[in-house]
């Protein structure tokens, strides 16, 4: 009894095992070689993904650097220009003031050109009347004085030689 049932039913278990190990691991053995391969597809998908996002991330870096220096380049621009423009702002308001200026020292200068001629024409019109007013005065004057002469000189004649009638 040696070689009992169990022992039987045991080295049948172990024989058909060992027939079945080898095709069965070597199912096994390509299936993990394919998950293997297939985990090395996707480990090389990732580090060539990983390298083109950094490639990608380095590129915008670059842009952005590069955009920061235009934009401090723009900014420099912009500041000259403005101060350009101020400069000029301030020269052009200048020759306003000064044009305006000169406008307004000439019209002054008319003006008291006017001003005086006016004055000068007011009081030529004033000696004028004063001046007629005193010949007026001295005509009469001199009118009372003749009538008043006259009237002595008629006077004198008629005493000195009366009339005969």
């Amino acid at each position: 009894m040696v070689f009992d049932q169990v022992f039987w039913v045991g080295s049948a278990t172990i024989a058909f095992l060992a027939l079945i190990a080898k095709p069965v691991g070597t199912v096994v053995v390509k299936s993990l070689d394919t998950r293997s391969n297939a985990i090395e597809k996707e480990l090389n998908e990732a580090k060539r993904l990983r390298d083109e996002a950094e490639a990608v991330l380095a590129s915008y870096k670059e842009r952005q650097q590069a955009a920061v220096i235009e934009a401090e380049e723009i900014v420099a621009h912009a500041k000259q220009q403005a101060e350009a423009y101020l400069i000029r702002a301030r020269n052009d308001l200048k020759q306003h003031v000064e044009k305006r200026l000169n406008v307004a020292e000439k019209k002054i200068a008319q003006l008291e050109i006017g001003l005086i001629a006016d004055v000068k024409k007011q009081a030529v019109h004033e000696a004028i009347a004063i001046a007629h007013k005193l010949l007026l005065q001295q005509q009469a004057n001199f009118a009372t004085q003749s009538i008043d002469q006259a009237e002595a000189d008629l006077k004198q004649l008629l005493l000195d030689n009366p009339p005969t009638n």
